[in-house]
């Protein structure tokens, strides 16, 4: 309490203590106690929410636990939203048809090479043919 649980001193007058003094401890004292009370149960309510919060977090982490270790591949891109999977879609057909289109030049340049490589031995003898004086 206020006074460090010191006994309070009052006057002593005709019939005992001062009325006035005793009645003015005892509001002060009411109120303190009253203050304390509040505080209290304040700490209580405080104290059982955070008990509830840690089994909820408890429980949260043995479910963790339980689960199969989180293998990132595409499938766990998916769980981020609508937006980022749609992005992620055209992002993989561009990259289809970028694939594609790569690879049918690629075969279109190969061929070319390829006839290029193969016309090459009769190409000298036609340049020799037409550049002879007839």
């Amino acid at each position: 309490m206020s006074n460090g649980g010191e006994r309070p001193k009052f006057d002593l007058v005709m019939r005992g203590y001062d009325k006035r003094q005793v009645d003015q401890y005892m509001t002060r004292i009411d109120a303190e106690l009253a203050s304390f009370n509040a505080e209290r149960e304040r700490a209580r309510t405080q104290m059982q929410q955070m008990a509830a919060q840690l089994q909820q977090l408890q429980a949260e982490l043995g479910e963790l636990h339980q689960r199969p270790p989180i293998q990132l591949d595409k499938a766990s891109f998916r769980d981020l939203g609508p937006m980022v999977d749609q992005i992620l879609a055209l992002a993989e057909k561009q990259a289809t048809q970028i694939t594609s289109s790569s690879t049918e030049r690629a075969a279109s340049r190969i061929a070319d090479a390829e006839r290029t490589i193969a016309d090459a031995p009769s190409a000298p003898r036609r340049c020799t043919k037409s550049s002879r004086p007839s």
